[in-house]
């Protein structure tokens, strides 16, 4: 038997009755990186209505830079095989610097 306890079970169908999962997703699906999907999918249900509040207002912030036509860029290119071949002391051109 899993190691569930009533109070987790509670949580999960809550997120499930409010869509979390595929909010989530449909998120993840328009993050342009993999990075990004997973950093969409890491994202908590906020805890508090003070934190709710928080985010509602980015999302306030950040639509209406995209109505004012100046969104931030987002698109970041993709750093950890560069990364990781920095770590293993292997040199870098000026291209993966960038």
């Amino acid at each position: 038997m899993p190691d569930e306890s009533p109070t987790d079970t509670i949580a999960e169908r809550s997120l499930a009755f409010l869509d979390w999962p595929e909010v989530i997703e449909r998120l993840a699906a328009e993050a342009r990186s993999e990075r990004g999907r997973a950093a969409c999918h890491a994202l908590p249900f906020a805890a508090r209505p003070e934190e709710a509040r928080g985010r509602i207002a980015l999302v306030g912030e950040m639509a209406s830079l995209v109505r004012e036509g100046a969104p931030p860029g987002l698109g970041f290119p993709e750093a950890e095989p560069v990364l990781a071949a920095a770590q293993k002391g292997a040199p870098l051109g000026v291209e993966d610097l960038q």
